[in-house]
């Protein structure tokens, strides 16, 4: 796994906080030894890193880990066999999916997958018909088809691997953790049983108080269309007449940054910058100087976190009413909402908050408060042992009782 992105961020994080607390953590990686070199941010040494190379030839490589690979499967199962681990804990597993969760479920070792999308409920994540801009979390490929979610090359591509998927997940997982009570339900109602809620936890810590906010606004994430950064444009776009001294600054980088720069060029809109991604700890940085951060999105979100990173520097969001995010961002309280798409709505909340100076201290006090209270280390930690301590007693007893059995 590449440590980047929210999901790579959750992955060091737990890590690092499972190493602090005293436990031997071991990362089974897809990947070529050199992968994490230079990443100072990843927690483990290199003897903690286990690392199987990928198939050389590209169409070799993407038949056998997509599906099945017997030596993906054996390698996965000798190094369970040689750790003996008490957990498997599983991360973003989109490479061999089906070797590395049956490997885990033939070694007899409890296994826990933390979900990072709603992948599991729409194949093309957006978790809405294009169409018609109604809600589709049907987790169906007959949706998928009948409605065009995905291009139809990505439905022959991945359409039976997206099935097969779900079936190990809710088959042969113990526990799927969702970081949001929204993923949690949607997949409850697609018949998913093996479920846990558990949020991320924040490790962005905002030490200095003291740093001068900056006439600007800010987006951190991949610049991809379901984010809906084209509205942040546009409302700024608005913003900017009665603020043209404000600033936007987009960090992170994806297939859609040329299609942006384009727009922007054509409506010759000033003080937009974009900068690629860059190293978590140097976020903060950002977060402290701008006034806002935003969050466009217009398809479902899990639990973003980029929401969780602005509210530990003590910036408010205003983000898109929908998913997970509402669960995070409290409206008028940490940040406030606007309804996915709407940029004249986006708009308004941003005038609104920019001529509140006031408020937005007090929201900068709530959204740190709201990271002492709920998304702290302590209580992930705590949270997280007793979901691993249930499933080592339950496996211990029923190795226990068909022991006797024999």
């Amino acid at each position: 796994m590449q440590i980047n992105g929210g999901s790579g961020q959750v992955t060091a994080d737990e890590i690092k906080l499972l190493i602090n607390n005293g436990h031997d953590v071991y990362f089974f990686t897809l990947s070529s030894p050199n992968y994490f070199s230079g990443i100072n941010t990843f927690p483990l040494k290199r003897d903690g890193q286990i690392v199987y190379p990928e198939p050389k030839y590209p169409s070799i490589r993407f038949f056998l880990q997509l599906y099945f690979s017997i030596r993906l499967y054996k390698a996965f199962k000798k190094t369970i066999k040689q750790l003996k681990p008490n957990i498997i804990h599983l991360h973003e597993v989109r490479k061999g999916t089906a070797s590395i969760v049956l490997a885990a479920r033939h070694s007899g070792v409890p296994t826990v997958q933390t979900l990072h999308d709603i992948h599991l409920a729409c194949m093309s994540e957006f978790g809405l018909n294009k169409k018609t801009g109604k809600v589709c979390l049907k987790g169906s490929l007959v949706h998928c088809i009948k409605n065009k979610c995905a291009p139809y090359s990505m439905i022959l591509k991945y359409g039976l691997l997206w099935k097969i998927t779900q079936w190990i997940d809710k088959h042969y997982i113990q526990v799927l953790l969702c970081p949001s009570k929204f993923l949690l339900k949607t997949l409850a109602k697609l018949g998913y049983r093996n479920l846990h809620y558990l949020p991320n936890l924040s490790s962005l810590e905002n030490k200095n108080s003291r740093i001068t906010k900056k006439n600007q606004i800010l987006y951190v994430g991949r610049l991809v269309e379901i984010k809906g950064i084209i509205f942040l444009i546009k409302a700024f776009e608005m913003v900017a007449i009665k603020h043209p001294n404000l600033k936007l600054l987009l960090i992170g980088s994806g297939p859609e940054k040329e299609n942006l720069q384009i727009y922007i060029k054509e409506h010759n809109i000033k003080n937009i910058t974009f900068t690629d991604t860059i190293a978590h700890e140097k976020l903060k940085l950002h977060y402290q100087q701008s006034s806002i951060s935003i969050l466009p999105s217009i398809g479902f979100e899990n639990m973003p976190m980029n929401v969780l990173e602005s509210f530990s520097c003590g910036t408010p969001v205003v983000a898109s009413n929908i998913g997970g995010i509402p669960e995070m961002v409290k409206d008028n309280i940490t940040g406030m909402l606007f309804k996915p798409g709407n940029y004249i709505d986006l708009s308004s909340k941003i005038l609104y908050l920019l001529s509140n100076p006031s408020l937005l201290k007090k929201m900068s006090i709530n959204c740190l408060n709201t990271i002492k209270s709920t998304y702290n280390e302590v209580s992930h930690y705590e949270n997280l042992m007793d979901i691993y301590k249930s499933l080592i007693k339950k496996s211990e007893d029923y190795k226990s009782f068909y022991g006797k059995q024999e």
